[in-house]
């Protein structure tokens, strides 16, 4: 029976294989799907923040972990789609309405990773199996959004938690789940996502970047203090911090919802480009995918908007659009299935090498998932399910090898108007490994100690869920050059603003 499921996956794989290759416009073939109603015995089930995939229990086989939003409650299924556990369980209340994705964090440090998840106002630690480490119960004004983020960020071996909530605060939480210091940083963001934890400035020690309803904060992350503030307004978290330039600092990067903008900001809060898009309010929300995405060694961003993707290349002095997938128009062109748009609920995109062919490709999930060529972002494959309404909205997905056969899958969460219609499906894309800068939705939730490990994924991280790209290592007298240089090279706008405390670089 087996042989004969290798059989068909592997011919519907060379059939999908071929039609990618050829260029030809394809439905993506499904492996699997399953209710998620049907998973919490007819509690309806409705949107998760996204997916996370990892052998948490240490039997050797990866599981799925995803919230139910409406349930609130943590669902562990296995990679053989039995249910494994559920948190809280069933005959005990809900806890709050998470829109949020699990990081991987070995809290004591014996090597094991537990699971640590925000769920409404509150911050659990769980071990693989489903048991309770730890919660931590503070004075959380609002619920908690985001993939939590720990590091160990004054070098006691230990890893701290920084969460922020609705109402606008930022915590610090020890590894035992203790509150070390809080925040409030004005107004909550539209949309209360984690902080980026970095060494924004390259001194050793670390920042939290966020960002707020009037702009991006820039913290010191072991004492809370204030290093900067960039003004503006409808700033959309998680921010992205990398080296999008090549010129060994960091850049942060963000998106402004509504205006259809994306800034790049220096590693002191300057803004080097801001980049606007041509069409007005085309409403980018959630988080981009980084990645060279053509293969020409420069950083792209894709983002989707309320009616189609766009490639923006951020490596240059100034920004710019290299291509963009108008989804609407296609379904009027009848190659995608009717009433085809992204929107603002929908902007969740990853980047992989999906077909094997040493080409990346940009895989949006708007309304149905959508697979478009990364050099020129022309339509490649789609799939819609007959039954499940065009409509219905998609959640984010991940991507990778779930069975670890050498087969990649792409797993969506489909929404329906009706919850019996909903489901996660797994998708069946094409050889693995391939290539991918990200992932999954929040780049990955891959520990930094196996993301170093793996090849094929080529934008590492700096811990589980981080959206911090550290630098590749320069020699020390290179870096002293680059810094002594660096005004005179990029002009003004590369000197910290008057006032700001100065910091030695490490050398």
């Amino acid at each position: 029976m087996r042989s004969l499921k290798v059989l068909v996956c592997s011919a519907v794989l060379s059939l999908l294989l071929s039609l990618l290759s050829a260029g030809a416009v394809g439905q993506l073939a499904r492996r699997w799907a399953v209710n998620t109603s049907e998973i919490l015995s007819g509690h309806a089930f409705w949107g998760s923040g996204g997916l996370t995939v990892w052998d948490v229990d240490g039997d050797k086989r990866d599981e799925i972990l995803f919230t139910s939003r409406n349930e609130g409650r943590l669902v562990c299924l296995g990679s053989d789609l039995e249910l494994r556990w559920v948190f809280p369980p069933m005959d005990q209340p809900r806890l709050g309405a998470p829109f949020v994705k699990v990081s991987l964090v070995d809290v004591d440090n014996d090597g094991v990773f537990e699971l640590s998840l925000a769920l409404g106002q509150k911050l659990y630690v769980l071990r693989g199996r489903g048991d309770l480490v730890w919660v931590w119960d503070g004075p959380a004004l609002g619920s908690i959004c985001g993939a939590p983020q720990a590091y160990d960020v004054d070098d006691d071996g230990y890893v701290e938690f920084f969460l922020t909530d609705g109402s606008g605060r930022l915590y610090r939480i020890s590894h035992g789940g203790e509150t070390v210091w809080s925040r409030n940083l004005g107004s909550s963001s539209l949309a209360v996502a984690q902080p980026t934890i970095c060494d924004l400035d390259r001194d050793g020690g670390y920042e939290l970047v966020w960002a707020t309803a009037e702009g991006v904060c820039c913290i010191d992350a072991e004492t809370g203090a204030d290093e900067w503030v960039y003004q503006a307004s409808d700033v959309v978290p998680p921010i992205a911090v990398a080296d999008v330039n090549g010129d060994h600092e960091y850049e942060v990067v963000l998106w402004k919802k509504g205006l259809g903008k994306v800034v790049c900001l220096s590693f002191y809060g300057a803004e080097l480009w801001s980049w606007e898009h041509w069409l007005a309010s085309p409403s980018p929300f959630h988080c981009p995918a980084l990645g060279d995405v053509d293969g020409d060694g420069r950083m792209d961003l894709v983002i989707i908007t309320n009616w189609g993707g766009f490639c923006l290349d951020v490596s240059g002095a100034e920004a710019f659009a290299k291509w963009e997938a108008n989804f609407t128009a296609w379904s009027e062109e009848g190659l995608l299935p009717l009433v085809t748009y992204g929107g603002e609920l929908f902007s969740y995109q990853s980047i992989a090498d999906v077909d094997g062919d040493g080409r990346l490709e940009v895989l949006w999930v708007a309304r149905f998932p959508i697979v478009v060529d990364g050099a020129t972002g022309g339509l490649k494959a789609y799939y819609s399910e007959e039954g499940i309404p065009v409509e219905a909205a998609t959640f984010p997905g991940w991507w990778g090898d779930l069975e670890g056969d050498g087969v990649s899958e792409w797993l969506c969460e489909l929404e329906a108007p009706q919850f019996p219609q909903s489901q996660i499906c797994c998708l069946q894309t094409g050889r693995f490994p391939g290539v991918s800068p990200w992932p999954e939705y929040y780049h990955s939730a891959y520990p930094a100690e196996y993301q170093q490990e793996q090849g094929w994924l080529v934008l590492k991280s700096a811990y589980s869920n981080s959206l911090w790209f550290p630098v590749s290592e320069v020699p020390a007298l290179a870096l002293l050059f680059i810094s002594l240089t660096a005004p005179f090279i990029r002009g003004s706008s590369s000197r910290p603003p008057q006032g700001r405390q100065s910091r030695t670089w490490e050398v």
